[in-house]
C-alpha cells in the first residue's frame, strides 16, 4: 500500500502518525532503553567500586573526585558536540559509534593501573554516553505517534537510573569473585556486543532519511516502513525551504539568548545545574560515603540501588 506525502515541517511524524503502534516500535523503544541502561550501568560503575580502586591504587578522595568529574564532563561535550552530529550521518551511526567509545573505553577501563588512565578512559566513556542519551531519546520519540510520545521518552529516560540500580546487583555477584574489574569486563564486553544488536535492529531516524536524502534514501524509508506495517510513499516529499533546513544549533542558542528570551533561559540553565549538580554528585558518591561512615560496602550498594529507584518512580 502506497501513500503520497507532502510537505511538512514534521515528515517523520506524518508517516509515524498513521495507525496505531506496532510491534516494530515497541521493540525499538525497548531497545532504546536497553541501550540507555547500559549507559548507566557503564557511567556509574565507578561509584559501586570507588573503594576496592582507591584501595588498589591508594587513590585520595580528591582523585577520586577528578575520575568522577572527568566522566561527566565527558558526558557534557558529548551530548553538546557529539550528538548533534547525528543530523549529519544519521542516528543509527551516531549510536553505533557511541556503543564502540563507551564498550572500548569500559573494556580498557578494567586493565587501568594509574590515575591518567582512569581519567582518560572515564572521559572517553562520558562522550560516548552523553550522545547516547541524546540520541536514543531522540530516536525512541521519533518512532513513536504522538500521543504515545511523551511516555516513550519517559521510558527510554528512565533506562539511565534502572542501569545504574542494576550496579548494586550485578556487583553483588561480580565482586566477591572477580573484583572491581569484572564490573567493567562486564559492562564494556556486553556493551560491545550490543553494536551487533544495534546493526541488525535499530533503524536509521526518518527524519534524517527525509531531510539529508542520501542515495537510495526512498527504498531505505520505505524498508522501514514496511517493517513497522506503515503505509509506504511513492516519492520523496518536496525539500523544505533553505530556511527552515539551516536553522541549526547555533541559531537555536542566539535565539535563546536573545533580548527577549535571555532572563528565562539563564534562569533554567542556572537552575538545571544545580539541580544536577546535586543529582550527579549523589549518583556518584553515595556508596563511597556509607563506607567511609563504618557501613558495610552491600550497605552503601543498597542505599545506592533505592536512590536510582526514586529516580526511576520520579521519571
Amino acid at each position: 500500500m502506497s501513500a503520497a506525502v507532502g510537505t511538512s515541517e514534521n515528515l517523520s511524524h506524518d508517516v509515524i502518525d498513521r495507525g496505531g503502534i506496532t510491534g516494530q516500535q515497541i521493540l525499538l523503544i525497548g531497545l532504546c532503553l536497553f541501550f540507555n541502561m547500559l549507559d548507566g550501568f557503564d557511567i556509574t560503575a565507578m561509584a559501586v567500586v570507588a573503594s576496592a580502586v582507591s584501595t588498589e591504587l591508594v587513590l585520595t578522595a580528591d582523585k577520586l573526585g577528578w575520575i568522577f568529574s572527568f566522566a561527566l564532563a565527558g558526558m557534557m561535550a558529548g551530548a553538546m558536540f557529539l550528538a548533534p552530529v547525528a543530523d549529519i550521518i544519521g542516528r543509527k551511526k551516531l549510536i553505533i559509534i557511541s556503543l564502540a567509545l563507551i564498550g572500548v573505553s569500559i573494556v580498557f577501563t578494567a586493565t587501568a593501573t594509574t590515575l591518567t588512565e582512569f581519567i582518560t578512559l572515564r572521559f572517553i566513556s562520558g562522550l560516548g554516553a552523553g550522545a547516547m542519551l541524546a540520541s536514543q531519546a531522540a530516536l525512541a520519540a521519533e518512532y513513536s505517534p504522538t500521543k504515545y510520545k511523551a511516555l516513550s521518552v519517559c521510558v527510554v529516560t528512565s533506562g539511565y537510573p534502572l542501569g545504574a540500580m542494576m550496579t548494586s546487583v550485578v556487583a553483588a555477584y561480580v565482586m566477591p569473585d572477580y573484583g572491581w574489574r569484572g564490573m567493567f569486563w562486564f559492562g564494556g564486553l556486553l556493551t560491545l556486543a550490543m553494536i551487533l544488536v544495534a546493526l541488525l535492529l535499530i533503524p536509521e531516524s526518518l527524519k534524517y532519511l527525509f531531510t539529508r536524502r542520501p542515495p537510495g534514501a526512498l527504498q531505505r524509508i520505505n524498508r522501514i516502513l514496511e517493517k513497522l506495517k506503515k503505509p509506504t510513499i511513492e516519492e520523496m516529499p518536496e525539500v523544505l525551504s533553505e530556511q527552515e533546513e539551516q536553522l541549526g544549533f547555533v541559531e537555536g542558542v542566539l535565539e535563546l539568548l536573545s533580548k527577549e528570551q535571555r532572563t528565562k533561559t539563564l534562569t533554567l540553565w542556572a537552575a538545571f545545574l544545580m539541580c544536577f549538580s546535586t543529582l550527579y554528585f549523589l549518583m556518584s558518591w553515595i556508596p563511597k560515603l556509607m563506607e567511609d561512615s563504618g557501613f558495610a560496602a552491600s550497605v552503601g550498594r543498597d542505599a545506592f540501588f533505592l536512590f536510582n529507584l526514586g529516580g526511576v518512580m520520579g521519571i
